[in-house]
């Protein structure tokens, strides 16, 4: 999938827009720099749900397909938000949200809570995911690349449990052009440890991981 990006080439740091080619250093944060151009974007003082202006400190990022569902932090899914507006959204979708906030009553409100919680487990108990189709695709296993980081033994065992609950990986593996690893760590190397031989990956085309050097050389040339 392609993903939004500022038009003009930008520089930033340890990352470099050229040609429409997002160039981040191997090993920055993903989030950081996604979180750093949604805003430039999108502004930081409008709420995209309830379009009152605030103070940047009292705006914050939603995402339209919540963390939970395998929503990855990328531009598309990022947009600026009001902490009162993140609050009651909570992990529900941008069209679920909307439908919820329509609802009358506290009951009605209750009553589509808990019927989004029964449909969010049979999804996940199909191996499901509530992501738009056209982001998601098939990759083996193998072909993922990495650079070997610090393993989290807590975070590799509450997402080992959350994996053998649902039978399957509950979230895709993000990667760029190259299939290089942008986000999903623990998840990759829990299928590779349970020998998965394709998992569901969201390609991003116009992003890539690149080193230092390389990084230096492309901003050097402008």
């Amino acid at each position: 999938m392609i993903i939004d990006l500022p038009t003009r080439n930008l520089r930033a740091n340890n990352s470099l827009i050229k040609d429409g080619i997002l160039f981040i250093r191997n090993r920055l944060s993903l989030k950081r720099v996604m979180s750093s151009l949604t805003y430039q974007m999108k502004g930081r003082r409008k709420c995209f749900y309830c379009h009152e202006k605030f103070l940047p400190s009292q705006m914050t990022l939603d995402h339209l397909y919540p963390q939970e569902i395998g929503g990855p932090t990328i531009t598309n899914n990022l947009v600026p938000c009001c902490n009162e507006c993140n609050g009651r959204k909570a992990n529900m979708t941008q069209e679920e949200y909307f439908v919820f906030s329509h609802l009358s009553s506290t009951d009605e409100k209750l009553k589509y809570s808990i019927e989004l919680s029964v449909r969010r487990k049979e999804f996940q108990k199909k191996g499901l995911y509530e992501l738009p189709a056209e982001w998601l695709q098939e990759t083996s296993t193998n072909r993922i690349k990495f650079h070997t980081i610090k393993i989290s033994e807590e975070e590799y065992s509450r997402k080992q449990e959350k994996f053998l609950e649902c039978g399957h990986l509950p979230k895709p593996i993000v990667v760029d052009r190259k299939l290089n690893l942008l986000d999903g760590f623990h998840w990759l190397i829990i299928a590779r440890n349970y020998d998965i031989k394709t998992v569901n990956v969201i390609k991003l085309d116009n992003v890539e991981l690149i080193g230092a050097k390389r990084l230096e050389d492309l901003i050097s040339k402008g």
